[in-house]
């Protein structure tokens, strides 16, 4: 059988064994180690599911968990970096760190100079050793005070073309085999494909920050010129009416129009933004007081637009929400309606519903209806209602509905009734 840690220069004895052919039948075997299995699965599971754990936590959790699954008394977890041939050592044994002498010493070594134990790291070939003490080329012996070691087992992990982790037990009472080579390789590999989507998380959210930033710098940055814009436009309208002609007229309220519809998009964008990154204090809520400042809000539009306001006759409960949250939520519902609602527009009506995971707001209206093959896609950030283009608006305030909710662990959406009435549903979870 060829040898693990075969190489071109180096003759290596039979106890290097080779699991390169038998590693295929023990990925087949490997079904009859159902405990095994299920300790190695449940070791990865954990990993991805527990954000918070350390670099150090992961390894200790690895080497802990790759001494159980070869039943081993010691071992180690080490990395190899980029630019240079040291290995340094992450995470020992609790039986190394307790009962060698030379614990620790060193942290950190050159592959090369190593020896035997070297040679993973050199050829990315696994090392499997059930007589340590046979002579063997490349030993160096073991320094004064450190473990006996009677078998040991080394398996490097490939990344980018070259070794980036060694895993090494070592002790066990029974010989090692290629089974427990290949759960060591499955756990090293599992654990590196959790760091890989660890550092394309942290960069995506680093870009994530860095555009959300941006678009914040360029909100501000839009708001205040077109203020400025809007403030100048109306005192050349008031200050020279006598003078401006009827286009001229028409001119200043183009100007003010756009110049005010760049402002809203501007304040959506940091209602949008804030809407997923502040952190939110809960409290409790009563919904009649949240309907009154609503109603209250928009009471001369209603009056305008000649329409009813209507709220349950029924006792609501308290809620735990973010009270400025859902009143935005609310306020976006209800400018949505007297918006886009049309002459067909009479009534708002608010609305509450329970389920055992969720308390349900609703907000209904019987304006113009939302035709059904935009009800899933108008909660997108920058949609409008392409029916409705001559309707000016920022595309941003269902989507901040939508996110309003998600933060409040729920979900919006909407639906029409039987009898045309558009429906906004808000869900908010009972328990947090």
């Amino acid at each position: 059988m060829e040898g693990l840690s075969r190489s071109d220069r180096l003759p290596l004895p039979s106890p290097l064994r080779s699991g390169r052919e038998n590693v295929s039948a023990a990925m087949t075997d490997l079904s009859g180690q159902s405990p095994l299995n299920e300790l190695r699965l449940s070791t990865l599971l954990r990993l991805h599911e527990e954000k918070e754990l350390s670099k150090q936590e992961i390894c200790d959790l690895v080497l802990d968990t790759g001494l159980q699954l070869t039943a081993s008394p010691i071992g180690f977890l080490g990395f190899i970096s980029d630019d240079d041939p040291v290995m340094r050592v992450q995470s020992w044994s609790r039986n190394v760190l307790t009962q060698c002498a030379t614990r620790l010493k060193p942290i950190e070594f050159y592959s090369a100079d190593a020896g035997i134990i070297g040679e993973p790291v050199r050829n990315g070939q696994p090392l499997l050793l059930n007589d340590y003490s046979a002579p063997l080329p490349l030993k160096k012996g073991i320094p004064e005070g450190h473990l006996a070691i009677r078998r040991l087992l080394a398996v490097p992990h490939r990344h980018n073309g070259r070794v980036a982790a060694l895993l090494t037990v070592g002790n066990k009472a029974a010989p090692y085999d290629d089974l427990d080579l290949e759960q060591l390789r499955l756990l090293l590999d599992g654990m590196w494909r959790i760091f890989l989507h660890r550092e394309a998380e942290e960069k995506l959210v680093s870009n994530s920050w860095k555009i959300k930033r941006f678009a914040n710098t360029i909100a501000h940055d839009l708001k205040s010129p077109a203020v400025s814009a809007c403030g100048m436009a109306r005192l050349l309208r008031e200050r020279y009416r006598d003078v401006l002609d009827e286009k001229g007229e028409r001119f200043c309220e183009l100007i003010m129009r756009d110049a005010e519809q760049i402002a809203l998009l501007a304040a959506d964008i940091n209602i949008y933004l804030s809407s997923q990154d502040r952190k939110w204090d809960l409290e409790a809520l009563q919904l009649e007081e949240l309907w009154e400042t609503i109603r209250l809000e928009f009471a001369s539009r209603f009056e305008n637009q000649r329409v009813r306001w209507l709220e349950p006759d029924i006792e609501t409960p308290r809620i735990l929400g973010h009270k400025t949250g859902l009143l935005r939520a609310l306020r976006n519902l209800v400018d949505n309606a007297l918006k886009y609602g049309g002459d067909t527009l009479s009534r708002i009506a608010m609305g509450y519903q329970a389920t055992g995971q969720h308390h349900i707001l609703t907000v209904e209206n019987d304006g113009r209806p939302i035709r059904r093959e935009n009800e899933q896609v108008i909660f997108e950030e920058f949609i409008r209602r392409p029916d409705l283009p001559q309707v000016y608006g920022t595309g941003l305030g269902l989507a901040i509905v939508r996110e309003i909710a998600r933060r409040h662990r729920g979900e919006a959406w909407l639906s029409t009734t039987a009898e045309g009435k558009t429906v906004f549903f808000i869900s908010i979870a009972r328990r947090f």
